[in-house]
């Protein structure tokens, strides 16, 4: 006989810097999705997310872990012109 309910447990997971709300975890999904598709405009399309939304969230997050603005320049252009680095970020 078949248990009478199903348990599923889940990490949560919460990023905080002093003064600051949690930042939105649709992150996740979209590193996951580029490195599955390797594109940001589809990995955004799988996390039912924009183009320009995946970039905001990726500079928010860049800039809550104190990534240099020089930094996310070259990341950006490097995500322009080949694969993304976001191997980093994982």
């Amino acid at each position: 006989m078949p248990p009478p309910f199903h348990v599923d447990l889940r990490t949560v997971w919460r990023f905080r810097n002093a003064g600051q709300s949690d930042l939105d975890l649709t992150l996740l999904d979209l590193l996951d999705a580029i490195e599955q598709s390797g594109k940001l405009t589809v990995a955004a399309r799988a996390a039912l997310i924009s183009h320009r939304h995946a970039w905001n969230l990726i500079e928010k997050w860049s800039e809550f872990f104190g990534a240099s603005r020089h930094d996310r320049a070259r990341a950006r252009h490097a995500a322009q012109s080949a694969a993304p680095p976001w191997d980093d970020l994982l």
